[in-house]
């Protein structure tokens, strides 16, 4: 087995966080997090996602016999054990969620193999099933406004629940109606992009904006305000008393705190989950 799940907590352990990525979903984004860790006598790699009904966090083997002076390609370690572990999550159901859809942005430390390594793990998993033409289209349109974003997507989803005869008419007059009001809803038109598969261009124009560091200081201002949003939804629907009463329910300032103390904050100190509630007025 390469990788199990860990319940304990990684802040009290030594290591080092490699990359984080993020998906923004005002339904409830998802931040993720891989790293390496000292763990009993030994070297293991700890991958980790949360969300705000809770999360998991895996170890890997013990790598350690890996990083000698021998091993000349940390970055080919990091891709090989990235592929052994989303392999296992495939064979055996576990719940991994390593990389299901396009990351919003992305988190990089400064090592430059790190950054070549995930880069060809985010093409072995998306690149023949995902249409990088529409995704580079809402990019270069929104860049890092996903709010803004969401509201053409929904547009799009509506457009295509249409087309679907398993789709209720009451269904989908709720859905106009819950979302008609939206500037980018009322402003879809169709034939805004050419699908395309995975290209060397769209791929490197991709990855160069989601890890741009002026494009996730922004980027992670607008997931704060998500995840703080579906926070309060899950509140006033009872849900979040749910949460907690299971154990589950992982705050925003878990999350900052998370990347905190991996140094590598998230936000400025003074932009805690009071300040983005005060700034969306909940």
């Amino acid at each position: 087995m390469n990788f199990v799940e860990y319940q304990g907590d990684l802040s009290k352990l030594n290591g080092e966080l490699l990359a984080g990525w993020f998906v923004a979903h005002p339904d409830g984004p998802t931040a993720f997090a891989l790293g390496f860790v000292e763990y009993e006598n030994s070297r293991r790699m700890f991958y980790k996602w949360m969300h705000f009904t809770g999360g998991k966090t895996w170890l890997s083997r013990d790598l350690a016999s890996y990083f000698t002076d021998s091993v000349a390609n940390f970055g080919e370690i990091l891709f090989n054990e990235l592929i052994s572990i989303n392999n296992e999550a495939i064979a055996t159901g576990k719940e991994v969620k390593l990389l299901l859809s396009f990351p919003s942005f992305v988190l990089l430390n400064d090592n430059p193999q790190v950054r070549t390594a995930f880069a060809a793990f985010i093409q072995i998993s998306l690149g023949y099933d995902e249409d990088w033409g529409r995704e580079l289209y809402y990019l270069n349109k929104y860049r890092n406004h996903f709010f803004s974003r969401r509201e053409e997507q929904y547009r799009e989803i509506y457009e295509d629940l249409k087309r679907d005869n398993n789709v209720s008419v009451d269904y989908l007059d709720h859905f106009w109606r819950a979302n008609q009001h939206r500037k980018g809803f009322q402003e879809w038109e169709p034939n805004r992009y050419r699908s395309s598969g995975l290209t060397e261009q769209l791929f490197d124009s991709w990855y160069a904006q989601v890890t741009d560091l002026e494009f996730v200081v922004g980027a992670t201002f607008c997931f704060a305000q998500m995840w703080v949003g579906a926070s309060v939804m899950a509140e006033r629907s009872g849900r979040l008393r749910e949460l907690k009463n299971a154990g589950k329910y992982e705050s925003l300032t878990d999350t900052l705190n998370f990347f905190e103390n991996a140094n590598k904050p998230l936000l400025p100190a003074e932009i805690n989950e009071a300040y983005v509630r005060n700034y969306m007025k909940l």
